[in-house]
């Protein structure tokens, strides 16, 4: 007997035996090192969407656009459909229970879920299934959830009076946003009657008096700390030697951008070119009927300038895209100590840009309706009477925001 070919023989048997568990386990460690990869870039791209999606908040469809397509757009390589319609979801995140509700009403978070499976036409082929015959490959999910930014983006500096904010009759205030209340007084928000308040929060220094049935969502948070104003450093326009326009009415047409001073009333339909528009002791008088419109404008008042609105007047205008007054649209003068900016009658106001008057008050009386896509409101006084509609919407994915005001949503999930 042959022992040398016999011991050969042996290893060949035991060798053929081996590469087959051998081959199996490399493919095994090659396909969990791939499983590992996709996972990641899963969340990668789940993480991407969300937080897409909630700066694109306040238009649930835009909102669900960007989610996908920046899901997309960080998913594996190679990968298709890892997201799709289904996979995302606008609600309500409780940070508490870290619980997420689904609603289309007013939402501030979104969850965006991504896979590679079976069910999307896109699971992950292994080395290793294929080996052992497995035809429907590996699956990987992940998920994440970003909230929107609940900054303050509504402001009632006065420091000490009653009513610093009031909402009196059947008014409706709504924002995507937070409103701090300066005052320390018991009574520094004051509301009477059918109102509806419902913004992400109310952070009062002081205290709130509610009287009538109406609703506070959710309830003022008392015996906060004052917060500056976000804008005091931006530089307010240089005043004009000679104002190149004075006492002018403007029947329909076009106005330029300059100095205007003396009464200047809006008949017909105007609009304004882009630029900033200066009143120098000047009063802005809309009549009824009127309409005002322009895009990349910033209109700014003196101490001794006014702003007032009568009857069935609207209002369109968008803050400028760029340059020292990016974002901001009416700039009331600092110096304007409790002057008034009154809005009154059905006037209908839609400005995209962020209002500043920070020493003046400002009222909507009647059925007047105020709303900003994406601005801030910064006011000494905030008062709304009647059946007023206030709305404000100031999440980042618009680039028109002045500086120092841009906040950002975040995972929280």
């Amino acid at each position: 007997m042959n022992l040398a070919r016999s011991r050969s023989g042996g290893v060949s048997i035991i060798f053929a035996l081996i590469l087959p568990v051998a081959m199996g386990l490399c493919a095994l460690t090659f396909d969990l090192a791939n499983l590992r990869y996709n996972q990641a870039q899963l969340q990668l791209a789940a993480d991407a969407g969300a937080l897409a999606g909630a700066d694109a908040i306040s238009n649930p469809a835009t909102a669900k656009a960007s989610a996908a397509q920046l899901a997309q757009m960080n998913a594996p390589q190679g990968a298709s459909n890892v997201v799709g319609a289904s996979d995302i979801d606008l609600g309500i995140y409780d940070a508490s229970s870290r619980a997420f509700q689904v609603t289309a009403s007013n939402p501030t978070a979104v969850r965006v879920k991504t896979s590679r499976d079976f069910a999307h036409g896109n699971a992950i082929q292994g080395v290793f299934t294929r080996a052992i015959g497995l035809s429907s490959g590996y699956s990987v999910h992940a998920s994440s959830i970003a909230t929107a930014s609940t900054s303050t983006c509504l402001y009632a500096l006065d420091p000490s009076s009653s009513g610093a904010v009031q909402f009196v009759g059947g008014v409706t205030f709504t924002s995507s946003c937070g409103l701090q209340v300066n005052s320390s007084s018991n009574s520094a928000i004051t509301t009477v009657g059918l109102y509806t308040v419902n913004v992400s929060k109310i952070c009062d220094v002081g205290g709130y008096l509610s009287l009538g049935v109406g609703v506070f969502t959710p309830n003022p948070t008392t015996g906060c700390s004052a917060k500056t104003d976000p804008l005091s450093t931006i530089p307010e326009p240089a005043p004009f030697a000679n104002c190149q326009n004075s006492n002018v009415t403007v029947i329909g047409g076009v106005l330029n951008p300059g100095c205007y001073a003396g009464t200047i009333t809006i008949i017909g339909s105007v609009t304004l070119n882009p630029g900033i528009y200066q009143l120098q002791s000047a009063t802005l008088n809309l009549l009824g009927g009127s309409i005002l419109q322009g895009d990349g404008v910033m209109i700014y008042l003196d101490s001794a300038s006014r702003f007032t609105m009568i009857g069935l007047a609207s209002i369109n205008l968008t803050a400028p895209p760029n340059g020292v007054y990016q974002g901001i649209v009416v700039f009331y003068s600092r110096s304007a100590a409790n002057s008034a900016l009154n809005l009154i009658g059905s006037s209908s106001i839609s400005l995209n840009g962020t209002i500043y008057a920070p020493s003046t008050n400002l009222t909507l009386t009647g059925l007047g309706a105020i709303q900003s896509n994406y601005g801030y409101l910064i006011v000494n006084k905030l008062i709304a009477t009647g059946l007023g509609v206030m709305k404000f919407n100031a999440f980042p994915s618009n680039p028109r925001r002045p500086p120092g005001l841009v906040s950002r949503s975040k995972l929280v999930l």
